[in-house]
């Protein structure tokens, strides 16, 4: 028997939407510089998440760009996003040494 897997809620992925842009809008840049290649970027702003990716929008110059980040492994939880960003953070800021 398989256990079924667990998907965030749409109230879920708002909060944590909100939260990132609001309060940790250095580490959604960061996500963007760096897993999503865009090291030019000096704006970003999280659209949405699922279990599997993540999209940010991000400004470099006037341009407005909508990239798609993949998770290592699918979300299971609020939790497991909330780790998952935390070491993306990391990781990101370890590489462009930020």
């Amino acid at each position: 028997m398989s256990t079924p897997e667990i998907t965030l809620t749409s109230e879920e992925i708002a909060r944590i939407v909100t939260h990132m842009n609001e309060d940790h809008a250095d580490s959604v840049l960061a996500y963007a510089q760096h897993f999503g290649q865009k090291p030019e970027a000096r704006e970003a702003q999280i659209l949405t998440l699922d279990s599997n990716t993540l999209t940010i929008q991000v400004k470099i110059a006037s341009e407005l760009l909508s990239i798609q980040i993949p998770f290592e492994h699918p979300l299971k939880s609020a939790h497991d996003a909330h780790m998952k960003m935390i070491q993306m953070s990391k990781a990101a800021k370890r590489a462009l040494k930020v």
